[in-house]
């Protein structure tokens, strides 16, 4: 069962990530209810504003705003998977995870949003 599925069966509250492989529109169709929309705010305040504004048209009424590094560590978790997975990632993913890269650019959230201004999801990060 998919989340915003389970999320629905079950009357829970969602909250929607900005990277989330399926875009908050979709989620919030699906749910049948409002969803809590996860903001991670980039450094252009355009992209940012492009992010919010779809959440908004999406009927969601809370933004919840991450402060820290977008997608915590998963040092652990990919160090384990290494030796597993032979697929090249480097297409999707770059070393690291605050780059407005095809990694973040890729998700549905960003689609129809020019992020070419954007370099990081991180306002204050260098």
């Amino acid at each position: 069962m998919q989340p915003r599925a389970a999320a629905k069966s079950r009357k829970h509250l969602q909250i929607l990530s900005t990277v989330s492989s399926t875009g908050v529109e979709d989620v919030a169709a699906a749910r049948g209810a409002p969803i809590w929309y996860q903001l991670y705010p980039t450094d252009q305040w355009s992209v940012t504003q492009g992010l919010v504004r779809r959440a908004e048209a999406a009927g969601c009424p809370v933004l919840v705003l991450t402060v820290d590094l977008q997608g915590g560590s998963n040092r652990l978790t990919l160090a384990r998977a290494i030796p597993r997975d032979s697929r090249d990632c480097t297409t999707c993913h770059t070393t690291s995870r605050t780059r407005l890269s095809g990694f973040v650019t890729g998700k549905p959230m960003f689609d129809g949003i020019d992020t070419s201004c954007g370099h990081r999801t991180s306002p204050g990060s260098t």
